[in-house]
């Protein structure tokens, strides 16, 4: 599969990025290609051998051995509809969801609210899913974090331009060479553990 990225940060660091990756497995090329604004001559590119999908939604929605769940109510937008559900972790973690919006047709994570509290930073965020061709897949996250300094940090994600090609060629993994000197654009909200979605399993994630 093949898409493109963009991250904003806010606050702690000041930064703009767009980044195109292609996956196959474990392996990944990612591919930045705007840096403030400024749209590189050539892709600063990384290969990254081992790479896990933190945001796939089996490894992030809430599961009933982990948290109380209470229902709110429906919720209806101009094109979905959707069922709102209030989660309570069942114990004390860094990384917590606090409301969880199902999708009605597809009875899958639409919407994962969130908080993170830990030494350093406290705040809350929110991821978006949404179904790409026969795929449920992140689109969106949003996190906001108030530091130990004083300090507000700010980040936004938004992945766009999904594709899924049969198979992508060995040449793609391969390493160009050392890349450029860039800053990290590693999100602030990706601490979730490892967990499994409560009720039915989400479609296949590549």
């Amino acid at each position: 599969m093949s898409f493109e990225y963009s991250v904003e940060q806010l606050g702690l660091r000041t930064m703009e990025q767009t980044h195109r990756v292609y996956r196959s497995g474990l392996k990944e090329r990612d591919e930045t290609l705007v840096v403030d604004g400024y749209h590189l001559k050539a892709p600063s590119v990384r290969i990254i051998a081992s790479r896990t999908n933190r945001y796939e939604i089996g490894r992030v929605a809430p599961r009933v051995a982990d948290y109380q769940f209470s229902y709110v109510g429906p919720v209806n937008e101009s094109d979905s509809y959707g069922y709102v559900f209030e989660t309570q972790a069942r114990a004390e973690t860094s990384y917590a969801i606090t409301e969880l919006e199902i999708d009605g047709r597809s009875f899958l994570p639409r919407s994962l609210r969130f908080k993170i509290a830990g030494p350093d930073a406290h705040g809350s965020g929110e991821l978006r899913y949404d179904q790409i061709e026969k795929y449920w897949l992140v689109v969106s996250a949003a996190v906001s974090a108030h530091l130990a300094h004083g300090e507000i940090a700010h980040e936004t994600m938004e992945w766009s331009n999904y594709h899924f090609p049969d198979s992508l060629p060995p040449s793609t993994f391969e390493s160009p060479g050392a890349p450029a000197a860039l800053p990290d654009a590693a999100p602030l909200a990706t601490a979730a553990p490892p967990v499994t979605p409560a009720g039915a399993a989400p479609p296949t994630v590549p």
